[in-house]
C-alpha cells in the first residue's frame, strides 16, 4: 500500500548561508551555528525565499517604490528549507520517495545533514529515493537547499536566446513589466510517499471524441512498479455517476497508448459556447489478494478540435479557424503571466479570481508565454472548469538581441526531455488546446532595403523540429506551433497589410504613428490571427500612490524613478502633444490614459472580431500585472481591479453575440 504525506502541512523554517557554508555547519571546526547568514525564520511550502524573508521583516516589501533593489542580495546566498520527518511516518522495508514538483532552481537534498540528491531544473518535477536513508528508529531532518554558486546571473529580457542553458524561469530577472526579483524557492507541491508493495509509477491519458459522434475515447499508458501480479481497475465518472469501467492486468500497462472507447459522453465546450462538461478517470491498483495498494484520479473532457483555413487566406497559409465540436469559434482571450514575480507564493484564490475575470470578459482562451512558467495542475483544473482553453508555450523565449532557438544537441535533448514531462503531466486536461515551441523565436534577416528584419523560426530549426516530434509522438491529438508570431511576418506594419503575409502576428502594442494612421491600420488589417495585441494604460491613481513609497507620482516621465520598471510604456509625450502641457495631477493623467487604452483596444478587438472567419482570433498582451506597474499594457491591475479597457471589453464581448455583429451595430452596442 501507499501512504502520501503532504509536506505543505509540515512546519518549515528557512535559514540563509553564504555560498557553500551550509556544507560545513556542524563540522568539528564549526560546531555552532555561527556561520549562518540569517537565523531560521518560518517558511511556507510551497513558497519563495523572498516571501519568507519579507514576512519575517528581513527584507522590505519589494512592491513599494524601488524596494526591489534591496532584495537583490537574496539570490547571492544559499537557502535551506528545513522540516522534520517524524518517526511515525517511517516504515521498515518500505520504499520512501520524496516528490518535489517544482524547485527553483538548483541545489541539493539533505537528510540528517547528508546530501542524498541534487536538482538543477526549475521546470521538471524531481524524485528522490530516501529508502536506504530513512530508517524507522527515529525522527529525521529534511532540508531542501538552494545554492547560489551556479545560479545564472542574467536570464532577463535582453540577451541571447541561443546562449541560454539554464532551465529556469526568465521573466523575474527583469522584463518590461517586472523588476529583478530572481525567485528562489519551492514553487509547487512537495510530498513524501511511503510505499510497501507494488505502485503506479506513472499514468497519462487524454480524451477524444470524433466530430458528430456521441461516444468518447480515452487514450492511456503508464507503468507499474513491483514484482507481484496486479490488476488495474479504471473508472470513468461524471461527478458521482459511473459512465464506464475497465480492468486490465498491471503487466499490460506500458509505454504504448491503449484505447478505451465506446461509452456515451457529453462534450466539453469553451466559455460562452456551451457547458464545460468534465469527467474523472480514476484508477485503482489491486494486488493478488484483492487489496487496494495505489490509486489516482485525473480530470478529462471530450471535445473535438479541428483547424481550418481562414476565408480568403493564401493557399500556403497556416489554418487559424479553431473548430470546436464542429463549431467554428473566434478565439478571444489574453496572454497570461504568473500573478507574482515570486510565483511560488501565489495563492489559488488569486489565480481563480483572475481567471474568473477573464471568463466574465467573455474570453475563451489564455496563452501561457514561454518567458513564464508551466501552469500548475490547479491552474489547469480551473481552466477546465471555466471553459478557458490554454495555449501553452514550452519554456523558450526571445531575447531581443538574438532570438534564435538554441541548436546545441545537449540543450535540445534537455528541452525535449522537459517537454515530454510537461506533456505527460498536463495532456489529460480538456482545456489544453495547443503546444507552442516558444515565444518570439526569430531568425535575424534583412529586408529588400537591407534593414534588419525578424523572421519567425520554423520546424526546419533543429530545436523546434525535435519539440514537434515529441508532441506528435506523445500528444498526437493536439496542434504544435513552432513559435509565435509565426508565418512570413513577426509583426505587420501598415505597408505589409493586404499582402497576405500576415498570418499569426504580434503587435501593435501602442498607437501606430498617430490616430488617423492607427484607424487606417485596423481598417486595412488582413492578419489571420493576432496572438499579441496591446495598448498601454495607467493603473488607478489610488494604486499608484499606494505603492509609490517615497517616490513622487509626478512628473509622469521615463526619467522618474517610480516609472522605471515599466518605462517602455510611459506615454506622457502624447498627453503633452494633445494638451500642450504635462499632466498636472496623477488623477488627470490616469483618466486620460485609461480612456485612451480603452478606445484603441476596443477599435482593435472590434475590427478583428468583425472579420471572423477571415481572422481566427485575438489575444491581448497582456491580461494582468504581477507587479504594481504605474503603467503597462495590462487590462487588470496588480490588485485584480479592471482598468476601463477591461470593463469596456467585457461589455463588448457579452452584450453582442457573434450573430449580431454587423457593421455599425457592434459600435452602437457598446456606446463608442
Amino acid at each position: 500500500m501507499k501512504i502520501v504525506y503532504d509536506l505543505s502541512t509540515a512546519s518549515w523554517t528557512l535559514t540563509g548561508y553564504n555560498p557553500n557554508y551550509h556544507l560545513i555547519e556542524g563540522s568539528w571546526e564549526f560546531p555552532d551555528p555561527i556561520i549562518r547568514f540569517t537565523e531560521p525564520v518560518p517558511a511556507a511550502v510551497p513558497g519563495s525565499v523572498q516571501g519568507a524573508l519579507k514576512a519575517a521583516g528581513v527584507i522590505p516589501d519589494w512592491n513599494i517604490g524601488r524596494n526591489a533593489l534591496q532584495a537583490e542580495w537574496v539570490e547571492n546566498r544559499d537557502w535551506s528549507f528545513m522540516t522534520k520527518i517524524p518517526q511515525a511516518w517511517c516504515r521498515e522495508g518500505a520504499t520512501a520517495v520524496l516528490h518535489c514538483d517544482g524547485l527553483d532552481f538548483i541545489g541539493v537534498i539533505k537528510l540528517d545533514g547528508e546530501i542524498v540528491g541534487a536538482f538543477s531544473d526549475g521546470n521538471l518535477p524531481h524524485r528522490f529515493d530516501l529508502g536506504e536513508h530513512l530508517d524507522a528508529a527515529r525522527d529525521h531532518i529534511l532540508e531542501i537547499v538552494f545554492q547560489a554558486e551556479n545560479l545564472p546571473r542574467w536570464l532577463g529580457q535582453v540577451g541571447h536566446t541561443p546562449q541560454i542553458r539554464a532551465q529556469k524561469t526568465r521573466f523575474n530577472y527583469t522584463w518590461d513589466w517586472c523588476p529583478r526579483l530572481v525567485q528562489i524557492g519551492i514553487w509547487d507541491r512537495v510530498r513524501l510517499e511511503i510505499v510497501h508493495g507494488p505502485r503506479i509509477e506513472h499514468f497519462t491519458c487524454y480524451a477524444t471524441i470524433a466530430s458528430g459522434a456521441d461516444t468518447g475515447t480515452i487514450h492511456f499508458r503508464g507503468g507499474i512498479v513491483g514484482k507481484e501480479s496486479t490488476n488495474l481497475r479504471l473508472r470513468l465518472k461524471a461527478e458521482k455517476t459511473v459512465v464506464a469501467e475497465k480492468s486490465i492486468s498491471g503487466d499490460a500497462l506500458g509505454p504504448t497508448f491503449q484505447i478505451w472507447s465506446g461509452f456515451p459522453v457529453e462534450r466539453w465546450w469553451p466559455n460562452r459556447s456551451g457547458s464545460p462538461q468534465r469527467y474523472s478517470v480514476g484508477g485503482g491498483l489491486f494486488n493478488k489478494q484483492g487489496n487496494l495498494v495505489d490509486e489516482f484520479t485525473k480530470t478529462v473532457g471530450f471535445r473535438s478540435i479541428e483547424w481550418r483555413d481562414c476565408d480568403g487566406a493564401s493557399p500556403d497559409a497556416d489554418p487559424w479557424i479553431c473548430v470546436v465540436n464542429g463549431t467554428p469559434i473566434f478565439l478571444w482571450g489574453v496572454n497570461w503571466v504568473p500573478t507574482l514575480p515570486n510565483y511560488a507564493d501565489e495563492s489559488q484564490e488569486r489565480v481563480r479570481a483572475l481567471l474568473a475575470r477573464y471568463r466574465d470578459m467573455g474570453c475563451n482562451i489564455v496563452r501561457l508565454n514561454g518567458c513564464g512558467v508551466l501552469g500548475k495542475e490547479c491552474f489547469y483544473d480551473m481552466c477546465d472548469e471555466y471553459g478557458l482553453m490554454v495555449w501553452q508555450d514550452f519554456t523558450l523565449s526571445s531575447s531581443y538581441i538574438d532570438n534564435s532557438p538554441p541548436d546545441e544537441p545537449e540543450v535540445i535533448r534537455a528541452l525535449v526531455w522537459q517537454a515530454e514531462s510537461i506533456i505527460a503531466r498536463r495532456q489529460h486536461h480538456p482545456s489544453l488546446l495547443l503546444w507552442c515551441g516558444g515565444n518570439e523565436l526569430y531568425k535575424n534577416r534583412r529586408d529588400d532595403r537591407g534593414r534588419p528584419k525578424s523572421v519567425p523560426a520554423t520546424c526546419a530549426d533543429p530545436m523546434l523540429r525535435a519539440l514537434q516530434a515529441a508532441v506528435e509522438r506523445d500528444d498526437p491529438s493536439r496542434r504544435f506551433l513552432a513559435t509565435t508570431a509565426s508565418g512570413p511576418l513577426a509583426t505587420a506594419g501598415l505597408e505589409e497589410l493586404g499582402t497576405g503575409k500576415a498570418w499569426d502576428v504580434h503587435g501593435p502594442w501602442s498607437i501606430v504613428g498617430d490616430a488617423p494612421t492607427t484607424r487606417a491600420y485596423w481598417e486595412s488589417d488582413d492578419a489571420l490571427f493576432r496572438s499579441e495585441v496591446g495598448f498601454q494604460g495607467a493603473s488607478s491613481a489610488e494604486l499608484i500612490l499606494r505603492y509609490a513609497g517615497d517616490l513622487a507620482p509626478l512628473p509622469v516621465a521615463k526619467t522618474n524613478a517610480l516609472y522605471k520598471t515599466s518605462a517602455w510604456w510611459v506615454d506622457s509625450q502624447h498627453f503633452e502633444a494633445e494638451r500642450g502641457r504635462p499632466p498636472q495631477t496623477i488623477e488627470e493623467y490616469v483618466l486620460w490614459s485609461q480612456n485612451r487604452q480603452a478606445e484603441w483596444l476596443l477599435l482593435a478587438v472590434e475590427s478583428t472580431r468583425r472579420r471572423f472567419p477571415r481572422c481566427g482570433g485575438l489575444l491581448l498582451w497582456m491580461g494582468h500585472d504581477c507587479f504594481p506597474c504605474p503603467i503597462n499594457t495590462s487590462v487588470i491591475d496588480f490588485e485584480g481591479n479592471p482598468k476601463k479597457a477591461a470593463i469596456s471589453l467585457t461589455t463588448l464581448m457579452n452584450r453582442v453575440t457573434p450573430d449580431e455583429i454587423v457593421g455599425a451595430e457592434w459600435t452602437e452596442a457598446v456606446g463608442v
